[in-house]
């Protein structure tokens, strides 16, 4: 029987947890050889709206994809629970799928490849970070690309209390249902894909594995 953990208010099933959706093999964290490697030029001009309005933290971000194609950032940009919270809603990662102007502009190839919920660009501004948490759900895992703006000098990712080797130009699978937090320490800028959890996704996925 899988054990139980509780955390806080939540009960957290260990087993599916430490599963990051694709195979128990692989690890919770994994370069990808995946060929599109856009710059900082194609997102400087963006329209960047403030990540998570209701708190007060140096991070921006601009969708990749939305509900409706468009690019208000509404509820894209926010915390899907506080957002379920105070209108009624029942938004999951699994349902904004429209692919934006942007996402077409800057991972078109990407995005034609790989069916994905909500996906957006962050800019984390210095003094910027995302505290520890977690991210469960069973219909999404993370895939995240970093712009040559990081390196391990501007950008701390801790996953179970280890450090991940992030290098500028990047793409890495994260088993991000496990405990993590982000720090920047200078401006960087990264994109994280909620790719949907099916099979096709997942066959697409293991022929970009860097070993």
């Amino acid at each position: 029987m899988a054990q139980i953990a509780i955390c806080g208010n939540f009960k957290v099933n260990k087993r599916k947890v430490e599963d990051n959706m694709l195979n128990e093999t692989i690890e919770n964290w994994y370069l990808l050889n995946i060929p599109t490697k856009p710059n900082l030029s194609q997102v400087k001009d963006l329209n960047w709206m403030q990540y998570n309005p209701r708190k007060p933290i140096a991070r921006k971000g601009f969708p990749l994809t939305s509900l409706d194609g468009g690019t208000s950032g509404i509820p894209e940009l926010d915390s899907l629970r506080e957002y379920n919270k105070i209108h009624g809603t029942n938004y999951k990662e699994s349902s904004f799928q429209k692919t934006t102007s942007a996402g077409r502009e800057i991972f078109g190839d990407f995005l034609s490849e790989f069916k994905c919920g909500r996906s957006n660009l962050i800019k984390i501004e210095p003094g910027g970070f995302f505290p520890w948490h977690r991210d469960l759900g069973e219909d999404t895992f993370r895939v995240c690309y970093f712009f040559e703006s990081v390196n391990p000098f501007s950008f701390v990712w801790i996953e179970n209390d280890q450090v991940i080797p992030i290098h500028p130009t990047s793409w890495m699978g994260v088993n991000t249902k496990t405990k993590h937090c982000v720090f920047a320490f200078e401006p960087v800028v990264l994109a994280v894909f909620n790719i949907l959890n099916t099979e096709e996704n997942k066959k697409n996925l293991y022929k970009y594995l860097a070993v």
